[in-house]
């Protein structure tokens, strides 16, 4: 198959429903993905999937599912129609944080000859005490966010938060993040609204509520995000309650807050574990603690035909992280060096924080953004990692407080 995504594309016209019952084919297919039991699973599918196909690519769309919609939960109906000699299901499976309607298209043998996702339906976040919803019309699509202000309706700054790279959603979850981890940017919001700063996170393209945009998932860029965040921004100034409107990001949010600096002035910039160099670098040396130095050297090769418009060979153990998927997403971020944009910043205060314990993107990495702009301010705090906690927190199944110098840090410079 040319192209392992999300979707594994069936072509074949479809027709209208004509009958509603329960098909054995996908309630033994969604046991067996449920069960983890790839093998099993490629075996109920025809000659030419299982040609297209492997086990271990099925297990990898999978997992892909649920980073971005949450961990699988069931299956709970499925619809039936007749096309063209095929009977197709139309099967509804509950994910933590969507409902996602799967279409299998099953032959004269009952053998799967066709699997995609038909449709998602993405759960509305619940709402908290001084929070709101908040959309803003960008190009394509819809960006969904909340808005959590301080009480009382007096004039207040808001910073536009920036997440994360990857399938993370606007609070700073998927099911990916360890459970003590998550939560990072509904605790960033909650904590300055305590301290008379509103902000408002949302939900990037094709992530929880920001679906579905004419642009695939697949052709995502940079550009995309920082146009996304700039939509949010001119939403922002247009309410008049807002003093002031910044930037706050974290990681690749850190980035795009840069590139969107480096356009136009912003009332404030708030850099929390955002790297320096480009992307490939960073990668790389984050790379080198878990990868044999045999597979380690594939890395750079695969990131300059990236750059280089090409379509790398990628080893199966690293299609995780490099797929037909994200290639897009990749190039455009290989275009980007942080301190040579931050370079070109002008009227706008920044603030760089970064954790000593930070291992994604060290310490180092905020000390070169700042050489790279002595104007701004620097804070290192000693051991918190770069999901901002304190290093030795206890490894729970609740989010851990974030570290608790953060928040002057960043009140006392939004204040400023």
């Amino acid at each position: 198959m040319k192209k392992t995504s999300l979707l594994l594309v069936l072509v074949i016209s479809f027709t209208t429903l004509f009958a509603r019952q329960k098909d054995t084919v996908a309630t033994r297919f969604f046991d067996h993905i449920s069960k983890q039991q790839w093998t099993s699973a490629i075996n109920m599918m025809d000659a030419t999937m299982r040609q297209n196909i492997s086990a271990q690519q099925l297990e990898t769309i999978w997992g892909q599912l649920q980073q971005q919609y949450g961990k699988w939960k069931s299956f709970d109906k499925n619809e039936v129609t007749n096309v063209q000699g095929y009977k197709v299901v139309l099967a509804t499976n509950t994910f933590d944080r969507a409902r996602i309607v799967f279409r299998l298209a099953l032959d004269k043998e009952n053998k799967i000859a066709g699997f995609f996702v038909d449709g998602v339906t993405p759960n509305a976040p619940k709402l908290k005490e001084g929070e709101s919803s908040d959309s803003v019309k960008t190009e394509g699509g819809t960006l969904y966010g909340t808005l959590m202000a301080p009480p009382g309706g007096a004039s207040c700054p808001v910073m536009l938060i920036l997440v994360g790279s990857g399938p993370i959603d606007r609070d700073g979850d998927n099911s990916i993040v360890r459970a003590w981890d998550r939560k990072t940017y509904a605790l960033l919001a909650e904590s300055l609204a305590a301290q008379g700063i509103a902000t408002l996170r949302y939900d990037k393209r094709w992530i929880g509520q920001s679906q579905p945009f004419s642009k695939p998932h697949s052709q995502i860029t940079f550009s995309d995000y920082k146009q996304d965040a700039g939509a949010w921004i001119k939403h922002l100034r247009n309410n008049k309650r807002f003093s002031k409107v910044g930037v706050l990001g974290h990681s690749e949010g850190g980035v795009i807050g840069i590139m969107l600096a480096s356009a136009e002035p912003l009332d404030k910039l708030v850099l929390l574990a955002t790297p320096a160099e480009s992307v490939d670098k960073i990668v790389t040396e984050q790379l080198k603690s878990r990868l044999p130095d045999s597979l380690l050297q594939t890395v750079p090769a695969m990131f300059r035909q990236l750059a280089a418009g090409g379509r790398p060979e990628v080893p199966q153990v690293l299609q995780w992280l490099f797929n037909d998927s994200n290639f897009a997403i990749w190039r455009s971020a290989m275009e980007v060096t942080p301190c040579d944009l931050l370079a070109k910043v002008q009227h706008t205060p920044v603030l760089i924080i970064n954790g000593t314990a930070d291992v994604q993107v060290p310490g180092r990495q905020a000390e070169m953004l700042h050489e790279c702009l002595p104007s701004s301010e620097l804070v290192l705090l000693k051991d918190v990692t770069h999901m901002l906690r304190p290093s030795q927190a206890p490894h729970g199944s609740d989010p851990n407080p974030l570290d608790p110098n953060i928040l002057p840090a960043v009140a006392a410079f939004v204040k400023k």
